[in-house]
């Protein structure tokens, strides 16, 4: 007794040594403690009399540097599962039941039975603050520690509550080793990074502090980053270094405290969400698949949330339209309000044909928002999908009034309101919407279909040139390069159409859309009266698409071209096969039979009768 005795006279001269001056101007800040108390730590005596103790010489501690009170204004009891369970398991049970609304910082205390035999030399065994956050867990030994060593562990969590960061000094309270030692100070580091933040907002956290404040706690971090430190630390620095914007600093940082605590799902969860910012979205479905499986408390549900809709939103993006609407859908349960997830989940129904589905999901939504751009533009969409073109040109007009000029989202109305009037064939209303679509925000969807436009019009070189410019963003579309070749056709620009369906044909995996590129080249070799290699590129079509009227129809012209009468006959013979009613495939047999039936050849000429 008499020893804990000096212990305490000691220290009381060592503060009143080491006390560093705060600035006169500072004004006292009484700080609200809310404490929660488990079951084990009501079970020892005079518990909360002695807790108050060691909470009163801690806030001697900050009253004197830094002109901080801790004032304890609430009790809760806090019937947490295991009090054996480690401190940020507690801590993530704390935060679920407890939110910081008529407090400031809330300490949660539990008890864990330890070997008194053992020392206890790690305060973070015992004890847990989540820097900036307002939340901190003690899990005090049953077997007693003696009560400096009590208060040096609460001083040593709330110096990290306010962002404090570990020392190598033995002598210091932020020294990560409890060895019996008395803890004189903070020092001047810390004690400057306290000084920052002792008017901190705990519920808003680092967002509450200014860019200055943030950039000096960043330089106090940065010097101690030689040291080894906890994951705290290096969680805080990704953070300071986020809100700076410098997200690969940040990146670097997390990384770093993923090593350490490589099962904490909420390190995974910003390292996630930062990927997924910054279009990572390999990297991204990695860590926010790790968060999502991780997270298990009601204060993480937000979180979750957020990360199965980020991870919709990169399943949509690739097309995986089941996996996306597995996102969203557990999103949903975690928010069944939530507006936004309802029309995605509308979205993904509309875009794997569930189009009347999704159209009654949007009309209920829109019910209760009327006003909503995003929903009007949604459903004028499932109504286009749907073939009601009316309707849907009625929703995106109305979504286009609201919609601001020269935005993404009226270039999309627009790109959509010229597909309408396309299939409506009024071609020059088409071709006006999509060149505005095009203008506010090109795409490559959008230029597509403008070049329709041009092409439908006849517009050759505007079609070419339009084209042209979708060709140096994607160069495996053979439907562009199959427009492309054909509006080269039409100029007469045989020499630059040959090369570029050609091209075309090594993207092409359908046998089908191959077969035409072989017609549309045997069509030009025809014209160049090359028939022989038309005859090639005819019976490659035939290979591909053996039904194809035209294909045999253009074999047939090229055999002509070479006057071998016979195998002409039989393809138009095979055309009759496909299609018994074609009247011109049975002139053309009589015409030939004629031709054959002659003693002496004559001229053949039928390029005009039957040439497509």
């Amino acid at each position: 007794m008499r020893k804990i005795i000096r212990y305490f006279l000691i220290f009381s001269l060592l503060l009143t040594s080491f006390k560093i001056p705060v600035d006169a101007a500072v004004s006292y800040r009484n700080i609200k403690v809310g404490i929660a108390v488990a079951p084990g730590f009501r079970a020892q005596p005079n518990w909360r009399s002695e807790f108050e103790q060691r909470l009163a010489y801690v806030s001697r501690i900050f009253e004197s540097e830094f002109k901080v009170r801790f004032v304890p204004v609430k009790w809760y009891e806090w019937s947490v599962a295991t009090e054996r369970e480690e401190p940020r398991v507690l801590m993530e049970d704390l935060m679920s039941r407890f939110p910081l609304t008529d407090v400031d910082i809330m300490i949660g205390l539990t008890s864990v039975k330890n070997d008194p035999k053992q020392s206890i030399r790690d305060p973070h065994t015992i004890g847990q603050a989540r820097p900036l956050s307002g939340y901190l867990v003690l899990r005090y030994p049953m077997s007693r520690l003696f009560k400096v060593q009590e208060q040096t562990v609460l001083a040593h969590e709330i110096g990290h509550l306010f962002g404090a960061i570990h020392t190598n000094d033995p002598s210091d309270i932020m020294f990560p080793v409890m060895n019996k030692q008395l803890p004189s100070r903070f020092d001047r580091e810390n004690d400057e990074i306290i000084m920052e933040t002792r008017d901190i907002d705990f519920r808003k956290g680092v967002e509450a502090l200014s860019k200055p404040a943030i950039q000096k706690l960043l330089g106090s971090y940065i010097k101690m980053v030689a040291q080894e430190q906890p994951f705290d630390f290096f969680y805080m620095l990704g953070v300071l270094y986020l809100s700076l914007g410098q997200n690969e600093n940040a990146i670097n940082a997390w990384k770093k405290a993923s090593t350490i605590l490589p099962s904490y799902p909420r390190i995974h969860y910003d390292l996630g969400m930062l990927y997924y910012k910054m279009g990572s979205t390999q990297a991204a479905v990695r860590e926010l698949t790790q968060a999502v499986q991780g997270f298990r408390f009601a204060s993480e549900n937000r979180e979750k949330m957020m990360a199965l809709v980020a991870l919709g939103d990169v399943y949509q993006s690739q097309k995986d339209y089941a996996t996306a609407y597995n996102a969203y859908t557990r999103a949903l349960a975690l928010d069944p309000k939530n507006k936004a997830i309802k029309t995605n989940l509308a979205f993904l129904l509309m875009k794997t044909g569930h189009t009347e589905n999704a159209i009654r999901e949007f009309e209920a939504l829109l019910f209760q928002d009327p006003e909503n751009v995003k929903l009007l533009a949604h459903l004028g969409i499932a109504y286009y999908e749907s073939k009601r073109f009316l309707e849907s040109e009625r929703y995106l007009n109305r979504a286009l009034a609201k919609l601001k000029g020269g935005s993404p989202e009226s270039a999309e109305v627009h790109n959509y309101l010229a597909k309408i009037f396309l299939r409506t064939k009024q071609t020059k209303k088409a071709l006006t919407h999509f060149q505005i679509a095009c203008t506010a925000s090109p795409s490559l969807d959008c230029y597509k279909g403008l070049a329709q436009m041009y092409f439908e019009l006849g517009q050759w070189d505007d079609c070419i040139s339009t084209l042209a410019t979708v060709l140096q963003a994607q160069k495996d579309d053979p439907d562009v390069y199959g427009t492309l070749g054909v509006a080269f056709l039409q100029k007469g620009n045989y020499e630059k159409a040959i090369p570029i369906l050609r091209e075309g044909l090594r993207y092409t995996t359908d046998n089908k859309k191959s077969a035409l590129f072989y017609q549309n080249i045997g069509h030009i070799l025809i014209q160049l009266q090359q028939y022989d290699f038309a005859e090639k590129e005819f019976l490659m079509a035939i290979s591909k698409d053996w039904n194809n009227v035209d294909c045999h129809q253009g074999l047939a012209v090229a055999y002509l071209g070479m006057q071998r009468f016979p195998e002409a006959r039989k393809e138009f013979e095979n055309i009759l096969r496909i299609d018994p009613k074609n009247q011109k495939a049975k002139e053309m047999i009589r015409k030939i039979d004629k031709v054959i039936s002659q003693p002496i050849p004559m001229d053949f000429q039928i390029q005009g009768d039957i040439s497509s």
